[in-house]
């Protein structure tokens, strides 16, 4: 009998399965960490009458070339159905192999989703270990409550939830990202085998660039076509846009996701672990007032994403009115961080 478990620890950003999966592999591991707290510091927010997206605005092994796992292989779902006659097989082999495996499955078939036994529904899962014994394999991904979790699925339901997917259509339909599996591996020799170090003035310059809401795709215009993406909002000012939607809400209950508010809390958790993690490894001399100001917009968004709740369980448009309150409180309290942080890295010619 055959039993291997890769590990994984309880990832540093956790709103979104693709960033939560790989950063479930990185988020313990030292080397990574510099290029970690280099990054996501972004967010971007797509506002529509139909829809409020939140997420960070940054690379991921999904879409871009992430320096952490250049030995990362991405399937198409017609590939797998035609040259895989045993998926279970073929998912164990990978293991053995050292690939994590990032797949969307049916989660009508995976125990202690919202989906399970209910309804079809494509969505991502993330598996990392098996055993042969317990014929079972070692998940996660966002099963109660949509939280992120650690659970087992067995071979025979991990099966079914990849051969009936609930759209056949997807299955060749190469612009859809649920039809594809990656396969994550990080190997020892990462980076070509040249440590990313922390820059820091990449992240004075990025800091810069969320308090001035720039528009971070005129950034990549060699694969993007900014335009495409000018109606999307960008830093600060995504606060002023998300307080609009409350206002809205008022008046014609044009809600938010709570996955929205989570995504702004896990932000500042993030911003909160950055600045530690600069102040510890001593890359910049940060004043005590500017890691106590990120733990108190960390605070006060985990308090915007607790009154939320409270609005979900009463729908007392009292709490709406708390939010639209806390989140000027947050905009002001982080201009005025902001402000003093980025006169701080001018003196040191940092921006």
């Amino acid at each position: 009998m055959k039993k291997k478990e890769l590990p994984i620890h309880y990832p540093l950003v956790s709103n979104y399965p693709q960033h939560a999966f790989y950063f479930s592999i990185i988020s313990n591991n030292k080397d990574c960490l510099p290029w970690i707290y280099s990054n996501y510091l972004n967010m971007c927010l797509i506002d529509s009458e139909d829809e409020c997206f939140l997420d960070y605005f940054a690379q991921t092994p999904e879409h871009h070339y992430h320096p952490c796992f250049v030995d990362s292989q991405r399937l198409l779902r017609a590939t797998m159905l035609k040259f895989t006659p045993n998926i279970v097989e073929f998912l164990k082999e990978q293991i053995l192999l050292e690939n994590y495996i990032w797949l969307h499955v049916n989660e009508y078939y995976i125990p202690g989703s919202p989906a399970y036994q209910k309804y079809s529904f494509p969505h991502a899962i993330f598996i990392y270990g098996f055993n042969d014994n317990e014929q079972r394999f070692n998940i996660s991904g966002f099963f109660e409550n949509r939280k992120y979790m650690c659970s087992y699925a067995s071979y025979s339901e991990i099966e079914n939830s990849f051969y009936d997917f609930g759209k056949s259509h997807i299955d060749s339909d190469v612009t859809q990202h649920i039809n594809y599996m990656h396969l994550l591996r990080l190997p020892p020799n990462h980076h070509q085998g040249l440590p990313y170090q922390l820059d820091m003035r990449f992240v004075a310059e990025q800091i810069k660039d969320y308090y001035e809401s720039k528009n971070l795709t005129l950034n990549f215009r060699y694969f993007l076509s900014h335009e495409s993406y000018s109606d999307w909002t960008y830093g600060m000012n995504i606060l002023l846009r998300l307080k609009r939607r409350f206002e809205l809400q008022l008046e014609d209950n044009r809600g938010i996701d709570r996955k929205t508010l989570y995504t702004l809390y896990d932000y500042r958790k993030l911003m909160t672990a950055r600045f530690k993690y600069i102040t510890e490894n001593n890359f910049y001399d940060v004043k005590p007032m500017f890691c106590e100001g990120f733990k108190t917009l960390e605070n006060k968004s985990e308090n915007l994403l607790n009154v939320h709740l409270k609005y979900g369980l009463t729908q007392d448009k009292k709490y709406i009115h708390k939010l639209i309150n806390l989140l000027d409180e947050i905009y002001l309290s982080e201009k005025v961080l902001l402000e003093r942080l980025l006169n701080d890295f001018s003196d040191q010619s940092l921006v």
